[in-house]
Formats: structure tokens, sequence, C-alpha cells
């Protein structure tokens, strides 16, 4: 319920991508551990199997799937990320992927960027947006009346909201 009071101020104030980013690359981050891992401990040296390769490639696929919509220049829902970050991961995303045997390395680095650019996006919520939002007469009495201790109480996996509840 908060993340969606939050989510509407977002809007509001004209930076909500900085949240979908956020949950994007959250996202991403669990399938790109979850591909790495199914991988043989030296690819290098065996044979990726087909579903393998398969579940590489559609992370990757995802991974251009946000790249394109947040971090590309003039992408629909650009983000304000530092210089140097955006360049390094314009260089990775336009850097052809490779043999079958390099794209897990690939998608290793790609994952270490995104994860670079969430840090970035969540310091700026939480100095400017999250303060905002809580000045914000709109959801005063609702922030007054809420239970902020309740959420440390909950296990992690108890207040990540999946894609599709968003």
């Amino acid at each position: 319920a908060l993340r969606l009071l939050f989510r509407e101020n977002l809007r509001d104030t004209h930076c909500e991508e900085n949240l979908s980013f956020y949950l994007d690359v959250d996202e991403f981050i669990k399938a790109c551990k979850a591909a790495i891992k199914s991988q043989p401990v030296s690819v290098k040296n065996s044979k990726t199997s087909s579903s393998n390769l398969d579940t590489i490639k559609e992370t990757m696929a995802a991974a251009y799937g946000i790249y394109n919509a947040f971090l590309a220049p003039g992408s629909p829902c650009e983000l304000n990320i530092d210089h140097t970050l955006r360049n390094q991961l314009a260089t990775r995303m336009t850097k052809a992927v490779g043999h079958d045997s390099t794209m897990t390395e690939s998608l290793a680095e790609v994952n270490k960027l995104f994860q670079e650019a969430q840090v970035s996006v969540f310091k700026l919520m939480a100095s400017d947006s999250v303060p905002k939002f809580m000045k914000n007469p709109k959801y005063e009495q609702t922030l007054k009346n809420y239970d902020f201790d309740s959420i440390m109480l909950k296990s992690p996996t108890d207040h990540n909201m999946s894609r599709k509840a968003r």
C-alpha cells in the first residue's frame, strides 16, 4: 500500500521511472543470478546446454529491454545517472555479445553495471524523493497512521512485489 502511494507521488513529481527502474533491475538481478548459476563451472571447457543458453539469452534480452527503456540516450524514461556510469553502460550494451562461451561473462558485466545504476537511483530516491514524499501534505495523514515498525518485522520477500502486481 505504501509503495503505491510512493509511486503516485513519484508520478506527480515526474520521476516515477526511478522506482520502475529500481524494481525492474531488482527482478533482473534475480534472473541473472539464476541464469549464471545454471551454467557449468567452466563454461569454456564444457558444452552449455541449449536450455541454459536460452536462459542466458533471455536474461540478456531483458537487460537490453531495461537499457532501452531507462538508460539509452533518448529513451522514453531516461534516468538521471552519473555520466561515467552511463558511458560504461552504453559501451557494454552496444558491444557485441559474442560467442556462447562469453555470453555468461557479458551478462555478469551487465549485471554489475546495472547494480551500480540501481544503487545510484536508490540514493537519489532516498535523498530526494522519499523526503519530499514524507513532507507532502497529500500523504501526511496516511503516513502518520502507518505502522513503519511492521515493515521491519516482515521478511524481505513479504514486502517485495512482483512486476505484475505493480
